[in-house]
């Protein structure tokens, strides 16, 4: 797949690989393609303050099973958005912080460890890691 997938872009065969991984539990990525169509549709749903709850399970199960830099960070904007925009902070209890961007986790623990500070560092400027 694409890296900015569509499901209009899919072949046929995608198409049914996506919608019979949707049949799943969702633990089993076949394509980070699948996790992204999916991402999209559930920030239509959070962009219109729809199935939050729902939506903020799904994205945290799949940032439990999926290990990819690209797709912390844009299910993390996802989730703060429910939290920031939505002002849902009730529903903080169905998110792994250590899978969210580190951005999005200092924000939401009000805490900054030692190891976050230096993996922020270059963002900062800072040019001495050590």
């Amino acid at each position: 797949m694409s890296y900015y997938p569509s499901y209009s872009g899919l072949t046929s065969e995608q198409r049914n690989g996506f919608l019979t991984w949707l049949t799943t539990d969702l633990s089993n990525v076949p394509d980070i393609g699948f996790a992204f169509l999916l991402l999209y549709c559930l920030e239509r749903h959070i962009l219109h303050d729809e199935y939050l709850e729902e939506s903020l399970k799904i994205i945290s199960k799949l940032q439990g099973h999926i290990s990819n830099g690209s797709f912390d960070y844009y299910s993390s904007t996802s989730i703060g958005y429910i939290f920031f925009i939505h002002k849902r902070l009730d529903l903080l209890k169905y998110v792994d912080l250590n899978k969210c961007d580190i951005k999005l986790q200092i924000l939401l623990s009000h805490k900054l460890s030692a190891d976050q500070l230096i993996s922020l560092a270059t963002e900062v400027d800072f040019r001495n890691r050590y």
